[in-house]
């Protein structure tokens, strides 16, 4: 053990009291200078550490903000500094998704159509091959990344408009695999400046229609085993599933499916390797977020107890569920269009159910919800623009404008988002700008409490005609609000030109009932710059014309 000096105390006598003058006379210049330069020094380090901790707690801030809804960003207006442009656009995209897509249709003839989802989407197809026209420099351009399709048993030509040839063998000409491996890699060719093709996406619904529309799961099998997953392998591109949803239809099918898959295993020419399937597509048209959590969010939803019941133990295989589950969902198609019909949601509807305007049936939104979803990586709404007359597009046909559903694609989950239609409504009893023909007549509809015209077309002898401004010639899309028991007929021309005839689905019930209007675009042609007249009820078909309430030209 050491042994401990004693300590002789120090009292206080014996200490010198040290004042800031003592300091100052004992010290020499040079060092009370770099006693100077020591505290500039310490006061610079303790203003840097406190810089930077409020630094932290700011992004701290801004970060768990941003995270309440994975995915979307803050809902802070962006601060301009002085000078700087202070409109914020009604639309602004709340960021690019690493989930969300587009679907591109050849239908879609402009590049303005999907411009305005640039800092929105990451991924998009079009039902081919490989990129169309303008698309691929779309995607260089904006970093945005194409899959590949084989939608159905056959390739398409080059332009994507015709088939070149067929998996079935009894149709000529009969695709080869090195026509689906040269196809696939001349898609990866042609993104060689662009995101990498890694992935193609299998057969589209095949299980909405009997054959010989659409393949039978042993068919699918075949085909895919022989032609679609030896491509993939050779091109090195993971594989995507036919699409499936949990409806009875689409799980029985992708069920059979991946049991004549797995049957097939072994098969000395063709052996078929389900772990190679590494996303199942999904087709869902709902907006309701507790739908997505009850039908596809885990181990009890719907889709996956629903595959487990026809899967059971088929080819004693006991860890069906353990695959299921550890397939990631691509939902390749989804919109509103399908909850419920008579009438079929429209933009403006559809819009309020996605950004969470109707929180008391749909929550925040389906597309909320799948942002949050672990489950599903990928998503795209159908459709950006197609020719069908139907309330489900991002764009009217020019491109130039968003749908309100649009909008909502681009705010999901944002409750202060204009759902309104664009363009000035012209109500039909608007004596000024309206003008009725023939038989037509105004009368009130107790259940929307407006007034609409009724024996309008053909069969009833009656027109309306709406007078409207255009700032140019051209072609303009326009939105009609109406009312129809039935699938009805509106023949349409402008300025006494060609008649076009549209067809307008059902809306369910009429005014005596409590029928409520409903919207649809279609698209016109044959404006002249200033005042154009459009006439409803000048076909010769023997149409049933819808009722209307009224209508806006989209400038």
């Amino acid at each position: 053990m050491t042994s401990l000096k004693a300590v002789t105390p120090v009292t206080s006598d014996a200490v010198t009291p040290v004042t800031s003058n003592t300091l100052k006379r004992d010290m020499q210049p040079s060092q009370q200078k770099l006693i100077r330069k020591q505290c500039l020094v310490v006061i610079i380090l303790i203003f840097l550490i406190a810089v930077i901790w409020i630094g932290s707690n700011y992004l701290y801030t801004e970060t768990s903000e941003s995270t309440k809804t994975p995915g979307f960003p803050s809902k802070s207006p962006p601060v301009f500094p002085s000078g700087q442009p202070s409109h914020i656009p009604s639309a602004s995209p709340t960021g690019r998704s690493i989930k969300k897509g587009l679907i591109i249709s050849l239908q879609v003839d402009s590049q303005n159509a999907v411009d305005h989802f640039n800092g929105s989407v990451s991924w998009f197809y079009n039902y081919k091959h490989t990129p169309i026209g303008w698309q691929s420099t779309w995607a260089d351009d904006n970093d945005i990344e194409f899959v590949p399709m084989i939608p159905g048993p056959w390739l398409w030509n080059e332009s994507g408009k015709g088939k070149k040839c067929f998996f079935d063998e009894g149709k000529s000409p009969l695709c080869t695999l090195t026509d689906v491996i040269d196809v696939l890699q001349d898609a990866k060719t042609t993104r060689s400046n662009g995101v990498e093709i890694k992935r193609l996406m299998g057969f589209n619904e095949m299980y909405n229609n009997p054959p010989p529309v659409d393949l039978t799961p042993q068919e699918a099998a075949l085909y895919w085993r022989r032609l679609v997953q030896p491509a993939a392998i050779a091109t090195g591109l993971e594989l995507v599933s036919p699409t499936l949803n949990a409806k009875t239809k689409g799980v029985s099918w992708f069920a059979d499916f991946l049991k004549e898959c797995y049957d097939k295993r072994n098969d000395s020419l063709y052996p078929c390797d389900i772990e190679l399937i590494k996303m199942f597509a999904v087709h869902q048209y709902d907006c309701r977020e507790s739908l997505w959590n009850d039908w596809y969010g885990g181990d009890n939803s719907k889709m996956v107890t629903g595959l487990i019941a026809n899967l059971g133990v088929f080819g004693e295989k006991n860890n069906w569920k353990e695959y299921i589950l550890d397939r990631k969902l691509w939902v390749t198609e989804t919109s509103c269009y399908w909850e419920n019909k008579n009438p079929h949601p429209d933009s403006k509807e559809q819009c309020l159910r996605i950004t969470g305007q109707m929180e008391a049936t749909h929550g925040r939104g389906s597309l909320v919800k799948m942002e949050e979803m672990e489950n599903i990586e990928r998503y795209s709404l159908w459709t950006t623009w197609n020719e069908q007359i139907k309330p489900n597009y991002l764009v009217y046909k020019s491109g130039k404008h968003l749908t309100p559903l649009g909008k909502a694609y681009l705010n999901p989950g944002d409750k202060s988002v204009d759902c309104e239609f664009p363009g000035t409504r012209i109500y039909v009893d608007d004596a000024e700008h309206v003008t009725l023909g023939g038989n037509a007549e105004l009368f009130d509809c107790e259940s929307t409490g407006t007034n609409m015209v009724k024996f309008v077309g053909s069969n009833d002898g009656g027109t309306v005609t709406f007078t409207v401004d255009v700032p140019s010639d051209g072609d303009y899309s326009a939105n009609v609000a109406y009312l129809a028991a039935t699938t009805s007929t509106a023949a349409v021309s402008v300025n006494d030109g060609a008649v076009y005839n549209f067809t307008f689905a059902s809306s369910g019930n009429l005014c005596g009932q409590g029928g409520k209007s409903t919207v649809l675009p279609i698209e016109l042609q044959g404006f002249v710059a200033g005042t154009n007249i459009i006439t409803f009820g000048t076909g010769t078909l023997d149409e049933i014309h819808p009722v209307i309430e009224w209508m806006s030209v989209v400038v």
